[in-house]
């Protein structure tokens, strides 16, 4: 809760590297690319240059990022607690789109195949077209949905609060 982002060495522990936030850092960091991205309370995700430790940009969303920021192509896809799944440009950081739903958005996306899909406090978990973000489908769960899709082998899994685990082909 220091808003200091660490970079260790994986070899004997000793900081290599770090920086400030301005605001706690409440998401686990994506790295892609040579660069770190990580997100903060205060709404700002931000690019990191991993070599030289070189700011790329920062983005304000004005609401705390909740989730891991997940890098694909050429786009980054995050969720905020007010319920928005955000799509910026990987390289400039610049908005390409926003999806909103009732309540946060704690789960992590997952992007396969041109789509991007993620739960809701809602409990729906949402499947996008990841180039505009329009909604191709959605599935209610009668509880929340925290936890992070995953694919394996074209199969989507997912936990919810009711207990069970779902997979969709």
């Amino acid at each position: 809760y220091e808003g200091i982002f660490h970079a260790l060495n994986a070899k004997n522990g000793k900081r290599e590297w770090g920086g400030g936030s301005g605001a706690p850092i409440n998401t686990a960091a994506s790295v892609s690319d040579g660069n770190v991205y990580f997100g903060s309370w205060d709404g700002i995700l931000q690019a990191v240059r991993i070599k030289g430790v070189i700011p790329q940009w920062k983005y304000s969303t004005g609401e705390s990022i909740t989730t891991q920021a997940v890098p694909s192509g050429n786009r980054i896809f995050f969720g905020t607690v007010n319920g928005k799944l955000v799509a910026l440009d990987r390289n400039s950081g610049g908005l390409l789109w926003e999806f909103a739903v009732p309540g946060g958005v704690h789960s992590a996306p997952a992007v396969h195949e041109g789509m991007v899909f993620f739960g809701s406090d809602g409990g729906t978990l949402f499947g996008l077209d990841a180039a505009t973000g329009r909604e191709v489908w959605k599935f209610q769960s009668p509880r929340e949905i925290l936890s992070d899709p995953l694919f394996f082998e074209s199969v989507l899994f997912f936990g919810s609060y009711d207990g069970k685990i779902y997979a969709f082909e």
